[in-house]
């Protein structure tokens, strides 16, 4: 069992937002290879994704877009939030950001001195250059389980990068112990509860210490404890450095992943940004 209750429910309060979990060391959630900070490490202009039909190629119908002339980058130290309500284009945005989705038309481009072989484009980018800077947290975490264990799945992308097997072991015994799930590293991953699922992916995400992390949904099924935990450490990587995305209904995770300003929030409605960003 977890060392944390998992209540299903969450009942986050400002005044409860510091609880007793351990701060994670800077080092252990800082990126490795820290981006260059002269210009965003992701840039998206004008970007469109237009919805398709179950129909390979055929689209379901002219002028149903998932996302309609949206700008906004990921900046080392800082954090963007992506809101609205379900179908505003949230997740589509943030796959757009992760490089797992192709605009229709506009850019996604990584910074100059990060391109790839094929250039800045992040649908470009191999499975290999891209987990090497940015990092994907599912809204559907079972989605983002591939191994048996807890910490086989840690550290996955880790040996997959060639890192070493000691530092990686380091940061992931961290981010458990950070998450409340230290006693369940060597249990099966698919057999946690969905609201451990979901600390297991965004403890993955970090592990292999990417510059951008992308979050869908990360306080979903969370008690006021996890929740703390989880927009914590959030909140820590920024300030370790690294560029954060979230996309998210909780309104309370807006406001303390914001709290001190280092955060953009684009609130999005039918593909567009419907008030600008603040």
């Amino acid at each position: 069992m977890s060392a944390v209750p998992e209540s299903g429910r969450r009942s986050p309060a400002r005044t409860e937002s510091s609880v007793d979990f351990p701060d994670p060391d800077a080092r252990l959630i800082a990126p490795t290879d820290p981006a260059p900070t002269d210009e965003a490490l992701v840039g998206a202009h004008d970007v469109v994704v237009t919805y398709r039909s179950p129909i390979v190629g055929e689209r379901r119908s002219p002028g149903s877009v998932a996302v309609d002339g949206v700008s906004c980058c990921l900046e080392p130290g800082r954090g963007l939030v992506l809101r609205g309500p379900s179908g505003s284009g949230k997740s589509t945005l943030l796959s757009v950001l992760a490089g797992l989705h192709r605009p229709d038309s506009g850019t996604a481009d990584i910074h100059p001195a990060l391109a790839g072989r094929r250039g800045r484009a992040l649908w470009r980018l191999s499975t290999r250059e891209l987990a090497h800077r940015l990092a994907w947290v599912p809204q559907l975490p079972e989605h983002g389980l591939v191994r048996h264990s807890v910490l086989d799945e840690l550290l996955l992308t880790s040996h997959a990068l060639g890192q070493p097997t000691d530092d990686a072991e380091e940061r992931a015994r961290a981010l458990l112990e950070v998450l409340g799930m230290a006693d369940l590293m060597h249990a099966s991953a698919h057999h946690l509860s969905g609201g451990e699922q979901r600390r297991l992916v965004v403890a993955a995400a970090l592990v292999h210490g990417p510059g951008g992390i992308l979050l869908d949904e990360p306080t979903v099924g969370q008690d006021r404890l996890t929740w703390a935990a989880v927009t914590g450490l959030c909140g820590s990587a920024v300030g370790a450095g690294a560029a954060i995305a979230v996309a998210t209904h909780d309104d309370e995770a807006v406001e303390a992943l914001s709290a001190d300003s280092a955060a953009t929030v684009l609130n999005l409605d039918h593909g567009r940004v419907a008030f600008g960003a603040a």
